[in-house]
């Protein structure tokens, strides 16, 4: 069984190595390719949308940023916790902590990822100019 776990821990590992290795080298494409269109243009765009640009630049990136952050919260709490639950035998508001992790506690950990990528996101929103009118 330990071997088992071990196993299963070391390819938890590999998928999430490769995925955020994957996700740096397309956000660096991006970026390259970001960067060379405003070059092409002089860096400003005509009427004087250069800043814009640089706006939406910023917001994309810290938007990778966010999503890959929550994504791998995600999946942490989706399956690294509740795999290895079991071997942390503590109790929690009198459950055992493998119940309670699996019952409520990925649940309130969703709703809270959701929560601050709404609340992230108005807040980039605003900073960079482009927020909607409530």
């Amino acid at each position: 069984m330990q071997n088992f776990k071990a196993a299963v821990a070391q390819i938890l590992d590999t998928i999430l190595h490769g995925y955020m290795k994957i996700v740096l080298q397309l956000g660096r494409a991006n970026r390259r390719r970001q960067q060379a269109r405003v070059h092409s243009v002089g860096g400003h765009l005509p009427g004087g949308h250069g800043a814009q640009l640089d706006h939406g630049l910023r917001w994309g990136r810290a938007n990778q940023r966010l999503t890959a952050a929550l994504l791998v919260s995600w999946l942490v709490v989706t399956f690294v916790g509740v795999y290895f639950a079991r071997e942390l035998s503590f109790r929690v508001f009198g459950w055992p902590f493998s119940f309670w992790l699996a019952a409520q506690g990925s649940l309130v950990v969703y709703l809270l990822i959701v929560w601050w990528y709404a609340r992230r996101m108005r807040q980039l929103d605003r900073d960079c100019g482009i927020a909607e009118d409530d």
